[in-house]
């Protein structure tokens, strides 16, 4: 796929876009629902810590599923096409003929959730600096509107760079927020099942409660550019050969399974 110069020049500009047309394929976006949700049916042997390659889960009705590195638990992920589809639109965004596979998350956000997402950075969540020639690209599997949490943005927020974010620590892990945006200036993009949102590593967003009538599904796969990224693509089938033997351990102990591996790779573990 080949994004328009004008499509380019507003990315840049806000630090954010919205495809809201047939990106992907129905069938391609079915496919890799149907991956996904196979992962989620075997999400009581996943562990509900913050860790690289599980699910943070819980029982109970109204919440925000997460899976951290769903391309972890299922490689086939890895090379599915709305993947390569994405990466295609990584590449207009950057300029360059190649970019490598970064990580991903899956957010399902239940309907009638009390959840939102404050304003923050992805960047924020970095332990070792995230990469900042990067593109995230938020897949939603339905039809997303302001009444069920679309995502919201601050155009041109990017250009500030990092800023200062307050902490909050939580069972599930640390949260970054900032408290002195001015909401004025969101712009709220609902986005049509098959289109996509890309937005940098610094633009400022959030997300808002679920009050649809379904959950809401989205697959936020990130690429970026550099040795660093290349590495960890490279080095992707051995973090898999290690989660699937701790998993496979821990069954057969009888014990929930915790993974620690890659918990130092860059993750942010909030609901989109």
């Amino acid at each position: 796929m080949t994004l328009t110069g004008d499509e380019v020049a507003a990315y840049h500009r806000d630090g954010f876009l919205t495809l809201n047309r047939r990106v992907i394929p129905a069938d391609e976006l079915a496919d890799a629902e149907r991956h996904i949700d196979a992962i989620f049916l075997d999400r009581t042997s996943l562990s509900r810590q913050s860790t690289h390659g599980t699910i943070q889960a819980s029982p109970l009705p109204s919440l925000v599923d997460v899976i951290r590195g769903a391309t972890v638990l299922d490689p086939e992920l890895t090379r599915h096409p709305v993947v390569e589809r994405t990466r295609e639109i990584a590449c207009d965004l950057l300029d360059v003929k190649r970019v490598w596979f970064h990580f991903d998350h899956v957010f399902y956000k239940h309907a009638g959730t009390h959840s939102t997402v404050e304003w923050h950075q992805d960047a924020a969540y970095s332990r070792s600096g995230m990469i900042r020639r990067a593109v995230h690209m938020w897949i939603p599997f339905q039809d997303v509107t302001e009444e069920s949490g679309c995502m919201n943005y601050v155009p041109g927020s990017h250009g500030k760079g990092l800023q200062i974010h307050q902490v909050i620590e939580r069972n599930d892990g640390l949260i970054f927020r900032m408290t002195n945006v001015d909401d004025a200036l969101a712009v709220a993009c609902p986005v049509d099942a098959g289109g996509l949102l890309c937005h940098t590593p610094t633009t400022l967003h959030a997300s808002g409660l679920n009050q649809g009538g379904e959950i809401r599904k989205a697959w936020v796969v990130q690429f970026g550019v550099g040795p660093w990224v290349a590495l960890r693509t490279i080095t992707r089938p051995l973090l898999t050969k290690a989660v699937r033997l701790q998993e496979a351990v821990s069954r057969t102990a009888g014990l929930q399974y915790r993974s620690r591996v890659g918990s130092r790779l860059d993750a942010p573990p909030f609901p989109r």
